[in-house]
């Protein structure tokens, strides 16, 4: 069931409640599926499946192994993995968003990971064939409530049915336990067998996530002495930058990249079994084309059974080429070590780093999500500018969360610096904009949003983020696995209360995004331009009155951007007149309804 953790205390204001929030992301229980195996050849014994996935980002599961596509192959949510990748398991569908998102209370089945079909002809009850497994509750996610269990089921070719074999409930904590379950009747020691994953959430979001990881099934096992002697990656490695941003615009970074670059990439591994003689070595890509792959590192002895990380003194000297490109390079970062067992796919560890035109702390995959809540409560995100340049506007990774937030006004706003925390507005948005969720792009994607007018910005200090004008949560994406957010994230629960810094680690994922000499400012999901179907306000900006058109019906109320409201009121006859004499100077938006559907207008005194 899903937890909301309070971190900031609330404070009380005329208008409304506020406070800094941080929570897991959110994103129709699925049918449980029969078995099937007409469509593909049945794999032998042993199988198994680590979930190596060596580049950052999700993927899917592999389909030689697995008939669905349900949970998501990752390296970001696990806490103290046993090598890199794991499946996961939450209240998600395969695009990352909810499964209901019309009811944020609903829970029941989610997840399903279903093997393909497996020959176990011709064994017995005395071959010893078991299936085990890790799993853990949690990582860097929810942690799963009692009744938000993982559940195993075997499926019987000659009865054609599934039935329950194991359950569990949360342990309450993060660490990694295995299961072992001996596959002995002979309605399962069939050809055609399957086994599947599933656990039961609530469905609103990714809440009450289970990672699993090492899964075999095979004959023959000893359970008393289960070893995985091999050495992997367990993390990707770290970034190469010293300035604390993940991705910076690329002729800001080739100014000066020497200032920018760390000496030194640390390779993050785990030896599972016995001492190996380990050679850890690095890969740079830049455009698609490797620049260098050397293994430059030494490991013989002592390292058995434990974390290991590795610090590699690398060629920066790559990265520092003019040549690569006028505006944007991409660049993937490897480390790797020699292969010392049959599982090659987790000893590479890789991520991407697209050196553009903006700025970003996060590593683009969010864990968890970060809102203020409160009308009136403003968001400011610390940047330095290293170059002259234009800023355009700023992308936003916005999670759905429970209830859909998409109607909800924001303004963007620019602040300059006041000794540490945000200062005097550099810039402001007179046009309304919403939280876009991208449910057809996929996970962790971002939502464009432009500035009005583009802002030159000089070198220095300067911060982006937006004042929202309703109560309710604008949820971001929080990276859990970089941790900017105590030093660069501001927060007030008014305009005119005074900024705090956040107290949630991570990194939020807001990036401001700059001309940087590109011609096409942004490539992804822009925020759509909304017309007004029932009509334009005039005169505006307005002294004395406005006017606007409406359904008869229609009611509306007039607030500030605080979210104060104003005024309120029924339309008469379709046509609305307001005295706005005695408003104070400043922007306002009018939120008119009428039959559940919504309309937004702005003006300003």
């Amino acid at each position: 069931m899903k937890k909301i953790i309070i971190v900031a205390l609330s404070f009380l204001f005329s208008f409304s409640h506020a406070q800094e929030i941080e929570r897991v992301p959110m994103f129709l229980a699925r049918q449980l599926c029969k078995g099937s195996n007409t469509q593909r050849d049945l794999l032998p014994i042993p199988f198994f499946d680590d979930f190596s996935s060596h580049r950052t980002g999700r993927t899917n599961p592999n389909l030689l192994y697995w008939q669905d596509q349900y949970v998501y192959i990752n390296n970001v949510m696990p806490k103290d993995p046993l090598t890199l990748g794991v499946a996961t398991f939450d209240g998600l569908d395969e695009k990352g968003f909810p499964y209901d998102f019309s009811d944020q209370y609903a829970q029941g089945p989610a997840d399903t990971l279903t093997s393909q079909g497996i020959d176990l002809a011709g064994l017995d009850s005395t071959d010893n064939v078991y299936l085990s497994f890790y799993y853990q509750a949690g990582g860097w996610g929810n942690m799963p409530d009692e009744e938000d269990s993982l559940f195993v089921d075997f499926y019987s070719p000659l009865t054609g049915e599934w039935e329950k074999k194991w359950s569990k409930s949360s342990p309450n904590n993060t660490t990694w336990n295995r299961t072992d379950l001996h596959i002995s009747q002979s309605q399962y020691l069939q050809a055609g067998f399957q086994f599947r994953f599933r656990n039961e959430a609530t469905l609103s979001g990714a809440y009450d996530q289970w990672n699993l990881d090492y899964v075999l099934l095979r004959e023959g096992l000893d359970t008393a002495n289960i070893a995985f002697d091999e050495v992997a990656m367990q993390y990707v490695p770290s970034l190469p930058f010293s300035n604390g941003y993940s991705a910076m615009p690329w002729r800001h970074f080739i100014g000066n990249p020497t200032g920018f670059l760390s000496p030194v990439l640390t390779a993050f591994e785990r030896n599972l079994g016995n001492a190996e003689n380990i050679a850890t070595g690095y890969r740079l890509t830049c455009n698609g084309q490797v620049q260098e792959a050397s293994a430059v590192v030494l490991n013989t002895f002592a390292n058995e059974n434990q974390s290991l990380q590795e610090e590699i003194n690398w060629n920066t000297t790559i990265l520092q080429n003019p040549l690569l490109s006028d505006t944007t390079v991409n660049v993937e970062v490897c480390t790797f070590i020699n292969p010392t067992d049959a599982h090659l796919d987790n000893d590479t560890a890789c991520y991407a780093i697209e050196l553009s035109n903006y700025y970003s702390y996060d590593d683009g995959s969010a864990e968890r999500t970060w809102t203020v809540q409160g009308a009136g409560a403003q968001v400011a995100l610390k940047f330095y500018n290293y170059s002259p340049d234009t800023l355009m506007g700023i992308a936003v990774n916005w999670l759905p969360y429970g209830v859909n937030h998409s109607t909800q006004t924001l303004f963007l706003k620019v602040w300059n610096d006041n000794g540490g925390v945000p200062g005097a507005l550099i810039s402001e948005n007179f046009n309304y904009q919403y939280p876009q969720y991208v449910d057809s792009a996929g996970y962790d994607s971002f939502t464009y949003h432009e500035l009005d007018n583009p802002l030159e910005l000089g070198v220095g200090t300067f911060y982006v983020g937006w004042v929202q004008s309703d109560a309710p949560t604008y949820d971001v994406g929080n990276d859990k696995n970089t941790n900017n957010n105590p030093a660069k994230l501001f927060y007030s629960l008014g305009v005119d209360q005074a900024w705090q810094a956040s107290q949630v680690t991570g990194s939020v994922m807001i990036r401001p995004v700059l001309r940087a000499g590109k011609k096409q400012i942004w490539n992804g999901v822009s925020y759509p331009e909304i017309q007004n179907q029932w009509g334009v306000i005039y005169p505006n900006p307005a002294t004395d009155f406005i006017q606007f058109n409406a359904p008869a019906s229609c009611q509306f109320q007039v607030m500030d951007v605080s979210g104060k409201i104003i005024e309120s009121g029924n339309s008469n006859g379709g046509h609305v007149v307001l005295n706005i004499n005695q408003y104070p100077q400043g922007l306002y938006v009018i939120k008119a309804i009428s039959n559940g559907e919504q309309h937004l207008y702005r003006f300003s005194k």
